[in-house]
């Protein structure tokens, strides 16, 4: 049973090194692997890493998972590191979710040394391979400007996205709960997130609803078209009166085309 479980987490290391293996910080983990033991911790001595928050992992990745675990066993250990008493997850977020929902006491584990800097970058080269979930990004992003006092110009050094897609993912944790909601389930990924972020909450969520069976093109030229409207609808363009024939029509002015002809014949058309 032990070599079986060893054999599995040398597996999950091989994984972890084809996955990142770019990141010069994999060769720590690596290393630092190699020397340590599997081992079984309580799960209520197990947190997220400061970079992390598990309300923004759910939905059908987890649902599956939770299955997935129920009938075969937590046999890919999460690895982490330990400060104090207490132990941080450096990766297994999902794996961890999915087995405090199902009430597992002992977990488990590969515990390795890593210093803050190596964890940050480990991490943010870790989310860029998963882009559907923006609220995990916004979320590591937020702490790691409180905790450092970076600016969004060393984000965007750190994660090599540009202004506009930093501030984009920051902006998916002001949208309203519901959706949210959505993003963590996999309905919304980050492509259909951010074209929500400049409606109010109303036509937001009318939008997300929309948004779910469609591609991001659909999603995009829906958008636009909602944008449209509601542009011409908040239009201050002054309204125009016209008389034909002692028919009076009142219309706004949102096309500076519109010629006498065309008012002449929608007054004649009126009734």
């Amino acid at each position: 049973m032990k070599e079986n479980e060893e054999l599995i987490a040398k597996n999950s290391l091989s994984d972890l090194i084809e996955n990142y293996s770019s990141n010069k910080v994999v060769q720590t983990i690596q290393e630092s692997l190699e020397k340590g033991q599997l081992v079984y911790l309580p799960i209520s001595s197990i947190l997220p890493c400061f970079l992390a928050s598990d309300k923004d992992y759910g939905g059908k990745v987890i649902d599956e998972l939770i299955l997935d675990i129920r009938f075969n066993s937590l046999k890919v250990p999460i690895i982490v590191y330990k400060d104090g008493e207490r132990n941080y997850i450096i990766d297994g977020m999902k794996r961890y979710v999915a087995a405090k929902s199902l009430k597992i006491n002992m977990i488990p584990c590969l515990c390795i040394s890593l210093s803050e800097e190596d964890l940050v970058e480990y991490t943010l080269a870790k989310l860029r391979k998963n882009m559907d979930n923006p609220l995990i990004f916004a979320t590591a992003f937020k702490l790691i400007e409180e905790k450092y006092n970076y600016k969004e110009k060393k984000i965007c050094e750190l994660t090599g996205f540009s202004h506009g897609q930093v501030a984009n993912i920051n902006r998916c944790k002001n949208l309203p709960s519901s959706i949210q909601k959505m993003i963590i389930g996999g309905k919304l990924n980050l492509g259909k997130a951010k074209l929500l972020v400049t409606f109010n909450e109303p036509e937001a969520i009318e939008l997300a609803n929309k948004f779910v069976s469609l591609s991001v093109r659909q999603c995009e030229e829906l958008a636009r078209e909602k944008r449209m409207i509601i542009e011409n609808r908040n239009s201050t363009k002054p309204k125009l009166s016209y008389k034909y024939l002692n028919r009076q029509i009142v219309i706004d002015i949102l096309d500076d085309s519109v010629t006498e002809d065309v008012l002449k014949y929608l007054a004649s058309k009126s009734k």
